[in-house]
């Protein structure tokens, strides 16, 4: 009896090693071949874009939203990001903080901000601050049945109002989260941008990146992925 067992318990465990191997395989060979994929896609698109500055604007719309994973990014901004060094770190950080930041091309000069009302200093902590807040305070909701347990005639009821509370408060708080995540870094990107401009500037005064420059055709595709 125990021998049964014994193998009934192997026999289970190598088939979930197995399977872990299996899924682990395929993943990691998925990805990669993935990555060559988009590099192949990148490596056309952004040399068509190079060499045919006349292209339609919905065929760049489209060609920047498949390279993106984001057909709601500003494509000027894109073109813009392309040609800073980090792209995949920046295009990245746009696509996240995107709601609260505004491409300008003035003087013929492109750069990120933020939008008009989070760039004054006090509104934009304040309303962090206020996100921030409002996460504690959900959060605390989502898991205050921990702090009533005594309170409940179950455990199975107890259970019960902690799954919900954690399935509708939680959600609250996680919005919250990111909202104020979203806000921080927005204005860390454009603190960091006008960092790197101002010491292009200094070294050449006229480095500044034109908001029509193309982006060359040999980045990575890694610089446009979400």
């Amino acid at each position: 009896m125990e021998t049964d067992l014994i193998i009934q318990i192997g026999t289970i465990a190598s088939g979930l090693l197995g399977l872990a191997i299996k899924v682990f395989h395929d993943s990691y060979v998925g990805k990669r071949i993935r990555q060559r994929e988009e590099y192949e896609f990148c490596e056309k698109f952004l040399a068509e874009t190079k060499n045919n500055p006349q292209m339609h604007l919905y065929e760049k719309e489209k060609g920047f939203a498949a390279l993106t994973g984001n057909p709601k990014l500003n494509i000027d901004a894109i073109e813009y990001l392309l040609t800073l060094p980090k792209p995949t770190i920046r295009i990245r950080e746009y696509a996240f903080t995107s709601s609260r930041l505004e491409f300008s091309d003035e003087g013929n000069v492109a750069r990120l901000q933020l939008e008009k009302k989070l760039q004054k200093d006090s509104y934009w902590q304040i309303l962090a601050l206020g996100y921030l807040f409002l996460y504690a305070f959900f959060g605390f909701l989502a898991f205050s049945p921990i702090f009533f347990f005594k309170s409940f005639a179950s455990p199975s009821k107890f259970f019960v109002a902690l799954i919900i509370c954690v399935a509708i408060f939680g959600t609250y708080a996680f919005c919250f989260l990111i909202a104020g995540a979203r806000i921080n870094r927005a204005k860390k990107l454009v603190d960091e941008l006008n960092e790197e401009a101002g010491k292009s500037s200094k070294g050449n005064p006229t480095n500044a990146a034109p908001a029509s420059e193309a982006p060359s055709g040999n980045l990575s595709s890694d610089a446009v992925r979400r």
